[in-house]
């Protein structure tokens, strides 16, 4: 079952507001960063990793994105950070497990 995050301005630091999972049920996210052409801001990101009792965020790693679309494979959650203290990015995710369809989040119907 997937989980979605809307579009939601990131904090300095990683808060619950701009956190989409863990969901063990998932196992991919579609994420995009920006808003609009003139939200060009860039985030970093940590991803979660396991099963159910045996997971955890990537703390000693964080991965930077710059304003697009993009799917990132293999994780159970993520969370979103300004990349630049002040410059306020803002994302949107979609949670998705093998069998849920994957319309890429801001796609529309």
């Amino acid at each position: 079952m997937a989980s979605y995050l809307p579009p939601t301005q990131c904090g300095d630091g990683y808060t619950d507001a701009a956190t989409i999972g863990p969901n063990f049920a998932c196992d991919h996210a579609s994420v995009t960063v920006g808003s609009s052409s003139e939200d060009t801001n860039e985030v970093y990101f940590q991803i979660a990793q396991g099963t159910l009792g045996d997971w955890a965020w990537s703390l000693e790693r964080e991965f930077a994105a710059i304003p697009e679309t993009f799917t990132v494979r293999g994780i159970v959650g993520i969370r979103f950070r300004n990349k630049v203290a002040g410059q306020v990015a803002t994302v949107a995710c979609n949670l998705l497990g093998p069998k849920d369809p994957d319309f890429g989040p801001g796609t529309p119907l």
